[in-house]
């Protein structure tokens, strides 16, 4: 049986039109990626309200607890954010608060790993300090 010519060109038709509309749709349509935060969210607002002198429940109270619980330093408490959105670069906030007899001594951001870059973290992301 010999099939004619306009059906197999009209198969072929389709099979192209097919084709070019997965490549379009792949190309427009991209997979979600979601938003990953971690660490307590250091707003430049809440520490500023920092300050030396307060007391440990006081930093708790603005900051909430400290991701870093280092039963070696009980007077040094870390506080790290991490935030990738899904579609851009990381970003890390961190700050570092100095206790002693239960009161702030010195609020300071820790230091960078490479003096050259400072604001490279190293996910590779940006690092903003708030505590200068």
């Amino acid at each position: 049986m010999i099939i004619p010519f306009r059906r197999i060109a009209h198969a072929r038709l389709v099979a192209v039109i097919v084709a070019a509309l997965i490549l379009c749709t792949c190309s427009v349509v991209s997979v979600h990626k979601i938003d990953v935060r971690q660490g307590n969210a250091l707003e430049e607002e809440t520490v500023e309200q920092l300050e030396v002198g307060m007391n440990a429940e006081q930093v708790r109270f603005l900051l909430g607890n400290p991701v870093i619980d280092d039963s070696y330093h009980t007077d040094r408490w870390d506080y790290v954010y991490y935030f990738k959105p899904g579609d851009g670069p990381a970003e890390q906030r961190s700050l570092t608060v100095f206790f002693e007899d239960g009161q702030v001594v010195r609020i300071e951001p820790p230091q960078s790993a490479d003096p050259a870059d400072e604001n490279r973290s190293v996910s590779g992301g940006r690092r903003i300090d708030l505590a200068s």
